[in-house]
Parts: C-alpha cells; sequence; structure tokens
C-alpha cells in the first residue's frame, strides 16, 4: 500500500513537472546588437515571458542597465547576455560607460498583440515630474534614473515559475528514479 502511494505520488510531480514546463520554455528571444556606440534597434516590443538578447558587435565594453530593474553586466566585444521580462512595462536602460546610449523594452502582457513597430521615445519621455531628467549622468558617479521612476522588477512582483517549474522536475525525477531503483532490487 504504501509504495502505491509513492509511486502515485511520483508520478503526480513528474506529470506537474512535465506541465510546468512550457511556462519556461517557449518564450520567444529578441536580439539587441551594441553596434557603433548605439543599440540596435534602440526600443523594441516584446511580450511578457519573452527574453532579450544584447550582443555586443562594438570593440569597447558596454552593459544594457536599468537601474534597481535588471543589468547585464560588462559585456566584452562578442559577447552577449539574456534578460527575461515576466512584468509588462517600459524599462528605459542605458550604458554606464557611455552617456549617449539608451534604450527601451516595451513589455506587453502575454495575451495582448504586440505594436506593428516598436514605440519609439521622444526626448521627453526621457524626463520626468517637473522636467527632472529620469537618467541623471554625473562625472563622479554612474547614470541612475530618479527613484521615482523605476519600473516594476521584471519577475520580483510576481511568482516566477521558473523556479518552481525546474524544482517540481528535479523532485519528480529524483522520486521516479527511486522509485525505479526500488522496483528493480524487489525483482
Amino acid at each position: 500500500m504504501r509504495r502505491d502511494v509513492l509511486a502515485w505520488c511520483a508520478a503526480a510531480v513528474a506529470s506537474v513537472a512535465i506541465l510546468s514546463l512550457p511556462l519556461v520554455a517557449f518564450g520567444a528571444t529578441t536580439s539587441v546588437s551594441i553596434k557603433d556606440f548605439a543599440f540596435q534597434p534602440g526600443t523594441i516590443a516584446v511580450h511578457a515571458g519573452d527574453t532579450v538578447t544584447w550582443t555586443n558587435l562594438d570593440g569597447s565594453t558596454h552593459t544594457a542597465t536599468s537601474v534597481g530593474a535588471w543589468d547585464t553586466g560588462n559585456l566584452a566585444s562578442g559577447s552577449s547576455r539574456s534578460i527575461t521580462f515576466t512584468t509588462p512595462g517600459t524599462y528605459l536602460y542605458y550604458c554606464i560607460y557611455h552617456s549617449i546610449m539608451f534604450g527601451a523594452v516595451f513589455v506587453v502582457p502575454a495575451d495582448e498583440a504586440l505594436p506593428a513597430t516598436a514605440p519609439t521615445l521622444p526626448p521627453a519621455a526621457l524626463r520626468g515630474p517637473e522636467g527632472r531628467p529620469l537618467i541623471v549622468v554625473d562625472t563622479e558617479i554612474a547614470p541612475t534614473l530618479v527613484p521615482a521612476s523605476l519600473p516594476s522588477r521584471p519577475g520580483r512582483d510576481g511568482p516566477n515559475t521558473a523556479w518552481l517549474a525546474a524544482a517540481v522536475f528535479v523532485t519528480g525525477v529524483a522520486a521516479l528514479a527511486w522509485r525505479l531503483a526500488r522496483v528493480s532490487r524487489v525483482r
């Protein structure tokens, strides 16, 4: 009886893990090139759950940084980094080394259509309340976003199903392996 309960539990865990995998596996990937000291394209629109990959094609090190939300870290020439966006919103970003490099990721809910072309960023979009700049560049500190204008952090506002799916999958595989080991010993 106890073995049957354990077998059913292992099967249930494995089933949940398999059903959870599409949540993580099927997001689209959009590429942004860093070339000629610019993000190309400068603005993109993606669905919640999609991944954006930045690839540095310049000879200089760059970053794609959205203060308080995400950061690719240093991207040496030829390297790439990816960020998955789970929360809809507008994410302004910049290179911490080059104050002329700005971009934006517009994340729309997964069930909505993407705009035909990514929205553009008029200069006024880089200004906050009372005309204060959203991004401040100072020679003594790295550029920062004005704290009141920070967007939601991708994956931080709601449950992140990726780690849960991975944990359930690993648990299911371990339970199945244990069960198979027990069954082979009995025979």
